[in-house]
């Protein structure tokens, strides 16, 4: 009886598994789909596989195994013989779902690779990771950070907090139905599209930094104490957020190159469709200037349709009184003709004495 006892100690003490490759880190998306495949060696192909989480030492700890339904039927497995490889695939990735895996085929007494009595299983080890949230943000403005959750922890209390995080040394910023340490800081929760928010204003350069979104776990739920994290990293940009401004200007405008030829660099470059502004190298104008500059552009433009205006009645109405004069001119036009004098002198009539050195004469007119 103790004979089998001690065999049977031996045998277990002895059973350790068999690690095999450098482990692998696999990069997920929260809500998406990822793929881990699992190679093995040649004459495997019909022994069951299967995919574990943790230490994987207890059967609890297999989430999914070739022939039998998973425990989460986000996770399926498929195990292709002739290329060597089985596939498990996770559906919908969740915060939780992030941490270390094995991939794990078992071995029998069937498979002739016993080794001192051993009888291990091959494993394979694999870092699942989230590909880590980049949120940038603008010195002075406000920044928005949104914290998607899972079903389930909708009534569960959220926070947020900077640095590592870690249980005892945490530095929550704030949490939900409490003040914050900075009054900069709010957090609204959407409970109905499972996304809560975290709002900071005017932000400041000694803001950037990591931060997690948390949501608290108690014992009543999933039966643990591990609070769910994602991971955030805000970026705190110094220069002020770029503004896409759209110009509709009836007048055409001429660069600064165009006004005076001396100069190589504008102030601003209109692009060919008159729509967008862009700097060039130049120190920018202030709003003040822009607005002082196009409104001088718009008086002289103004002040040039006023007297447009009133230079085109004046020449209609002087060219109407030239044509006006000219016929009148015309009208007034008579056909001359030559009149004939002659002169005669009248020698037969003399009259009185004193009156001889006086001779009386005559004109006569022809009109012909």
């Amino acid at each position: 009886m103790w004979d089998v006892l001690l065999l049977f100690s031996s045998i277990c003490t002895a059973v350790s598994p068999v690690v095999v490759g450098a482990p692998e880190t696999v990069i997920g998306h929260r809500g998406e789909r990822v793929d881990i495949r699992c190679p093995y060696d040649s004459g495997y192909e019909a022994n069951p596989k299967y995919f574990c989480k943790g230490d994987c030492i207890l059967p609890n700890k297999v989430i999914i195994k070739s022939g039998s339904p998973a425990k989460d039927e986000r996770f399926s497995l498929t195990d292709n013989t002739t290329a060597r490889v089985f596939t498990v695939t996770i559906t919908d990735l969740r915060t939780e779902d992030e941490g270390r895996y094995w991939c794990v085929v078992e071995r029998t007494l069937t498979d002739g690779a016993l080794t001192d009595g051993a009888i291990p299983d091959v494993y394979s080890e694999i870092s699942l990771k989230f590909k880590l949230e980049t949120v940038i943000g603008h010195r002075g403005e406000r920044v928005d950070i949104r914290c998607p959750y899972d079903s389930g922890y909708e009534a569960n209390p959220k926070y947020f907090c900077k640095g590592e995080c870690i249980f005892g040394i945490r530095n929550i910023i704030i949490r939900s139905g409490s003040p914050a340490k900075d009054e900069r800081f709010s957090l609204t929760d959407d409970t109905t599209a499972r996304v809560f928010t975290v709002t900071i204003t005017d932000l400041r350069t000694e803001d950037e930094g990591q931060y997690w979104c948390a949501v608290e776990r108690t014992l009543t739920t999933d039966r643990a104490i591990t609070d769910v994290y994602s991971e955030i990293y805000l970026q705190v940009k110094l220069d002020k957020k770029t503004t896409e401004v759209s110009t509709i200007n009836p007048f055409s405008v001429a660069s600064e190159s165009e006004m005076n030829p001396s100069s190589s660099v504008t102030d601003h470059q209109i692009s060919s469709t008159g729509k967008h502004l862009s700097t060039s190298h130049r120190p920018s104008l202030s709003p003040a200037d822009h607005e002082v500059k196009g409104s001088s552009v718009i008086i002289v433009t103004a002040e040039a349709l006023v007297l447009l205006l009133i230079a085109v009645p004046l020449v209609i109405v002087a060219v109407r009184k030239k044509k006006k004069t000219e016929g009148l001119l015309s009208s007034t036009i008579v056909e001359f003709n030559p009149v004939i004098y002659e002169q005669i002198t009248d020698t037969g009539r003399h009259c009185n004495p004193e009156d001889r050195d006086t001779e009386t004469t005559v004109f006569y007119s022809c009109v012909s």
